[in-house]
């Protein structure tokens, strides 16, 4: 019986992100592993005895990104997107690696849906992963099931309940204190805490368990009453004031950062301190798409710091985009959480910079042009970024404003190493070669026509780059090249080891 032949690749001539540097030299690839990295020009043997080889031509090589924040619709909500379409983009955009949200129709909360899901012989461009959720269906009898079909976590959105598990929000919740407040009541507050909350801390002692982050979206469910008398009100202040996108604001206004997103996080930052006094004994929690400095501070400082497991996510257009700029149109910019003032989004990019966070989320959320195009009140909140997310990024290291380590440790590193993926997010001798080759260009202009996901709108229209994604490679095979388009769909279904 003849032996199985090794797949061999080189990769050499390359400015190469590793051990927390660039190093020049060369990559070799055995059997979709990285089995070798080695400084200036490769041996001469290596360009004889491997299979194949591609000169980098002195462009950057860095670990494949990981997105843990996207929406890849499917199911019921194909004319959105379906995986196919979405692991496209994010393996153009340089995504080697997605975890998607389980809200779904049906939701991901159940083994069932999760299993029919992924059984619909469709190709995968990219590695994909599931989260699952407290929706229709959820049980905590069968969450240890749930846990076994291979979820990186369990989301929570506003308002989220099942009725097997209705989880109690914290009504008319008035400790949305700024930072100094909340950190000088804290222990006040934690001594008259009524233990009504039951569900929450068999959840949180069920995920404790299991291993399982809790990913919260920060923000507390508002009656839709509330939320109309707010939006009109903000309505009438962009008026007065002149505001460039009235609507925006008034999405701003109806959705408040202390009434709503830092309430949220005080309400996470009290269950966790009374339900687990000891922080080894936590789940590890995830906030994503967090919008202002003030919850980072809050996060930071009554949380992380006194030894919880937690981790902070924020998206590049709460980093880069605010609610007086332009836009195509207001409804294409809509998003939940809303963008803010410029004050807070630049405040925002500066504890990006400061190392303030952990990871960077697209929070890719593809809606029909048809469905954006409506008036604002009715425009579903979210839009399209997987093609376009890591290279905005990128632009912003060629422009000097974040340090490379930076860009690697939020888009790759740190996702891998917070929901436990294995041999991922570095190039390292024994990972996996999930791999990108990136070059900084002229700048140019994004263009939604150009996605290579179904939906061909952006809000980041005519915004500036100045990287182009010039390879990628999964598993050691090149699947992805910027002339010649998508070469293979090598992806498959991630599942989270579970020990």
């Amino acid at each position: 019986m003849s032996e199985k032949k090794i797949d061999s690749k080189l990769i050499h001539n390359a400015k190469i992100f590793t051990n927390g540097q660039v190093q020049f030299g060369y990559v070799l690839i055995l059997d979709g592993i990285i089995s070798e990295i080695g400084e200036g020009p490769p041996p001469k043997s290596l360009f004889k005895t491997t299979k194949s080889q591609f000169d980098c031509e002195k462009a950057f090589l860095l670990p494949g990104f990981i997105d843990t924040h996207v929406h890849l619709r499917d199911l019921k909500q194909s004319y959105k997107e379906t995986i196919e379409t979405g692991s496209k983009a994010a393996i153009s955009g340089g995504f080697t690696t997605v975890l998607t949200m389980p809200n779904t129709i049906p939701p991901l909360s159940t083994v069932d849906n999760i299993r029919k899901y992924f059984d619909q012989k469709k190709l995968f461009y990219c590695n994909v992963g599931v989260f699952t959720g407290v929706k229709e269906g959820f049980n905590l009898d069968n969450i240890e099931k749930i846990s076994k079909e291979g979820v990186f976590g369990i989301k929570i959105y506003p308002g989220d309940k099942s009725q097997i598990l209705p989880l109690k929000w914290m009504d008319g919740w008035k400790n949305d204190l700024e930072p100094e407040e909340f950190f000088s009541s804290i222990k006040k507050i934690l001594s008259n805490f009524q233990n009504e909350y039951t569900n929450w801390k068999k959840l949180f002692k069920f995920a404790a368990k299991l291993n399982l982050p809790i990913l919260f979206h920060p923000e507390l469910p508002r009656a839709p009453q509330v939320l109309e008398f707010f939006y009109e009100q903000g309505k009438k202040i962009a008026v007065q004031e002149g505001k460039n996108n009235p609507y925006l604001f008034a999405h701003h206004v109806a959705h408040p950062i202390y009434q709503n997103e830092i309430a949220n996080i005080e309400m996470i930052t009290l269950f966790l301190r009374k339900f687990h006094p000891n922080p080894k004994n936590a789940p590890h929690v995830h906030f994503v798409h967090v919008s202002n400095p003030d919850a980072i501070k809050i996060i930071n400082t009554a949380i992380k710091q006194k030894g919880y497991p937690c981790s902070i996510e924020v998206s590049p257009h709460h980093m880069l985009l605010n609610y007086d700029m332009k836009f195509p149109s207001e409804s294409l910019a809509k998003v939940l959480v809303p963008l803010r003032s410029q004050e807070t989004q630049q405040n925002l990019f500066k504890n990006v910079q400061e190392n303030l966070i952990d990871t960077i989320g697209s929070d890719h959320a593809p809606h029909s042009l048809e469905e954006k195009s409506s008036e604002f009140e009715k425009a579903p909140s979210g839009f399209p970024s997987l093609d376009f997310a890591a290279q905005i990024i990128l632009t912003q290291f060629f422009n000097n404003k974040l340090k490379l380590e930076q860009v690697v440790s939020y888009l790759s590193t740190k996702p891998a190493k917070i929901f436990n993926i294995p041999n991922k997010g570095m190039i390292k001798e024994g990972f996996d070669a999930d791999l990108v080759v990136i070059n900084e260009i002229k700048p140019y202009l994004i263009k939604g026509e150009n996605a290579q996901g179904m939906q061909k709108w952006t809000p980041w229209e005519n915004f500036e780059l100045k990287t182009k994604i010039e390879k990628v490679f999964l598993s050691g095979t090149e699947v992805y090249d910027s002339e010649l388009g998508f070469l293979e769909s090598k992806g498959t279904f991630l599942k989270r080891s579970v020990k």
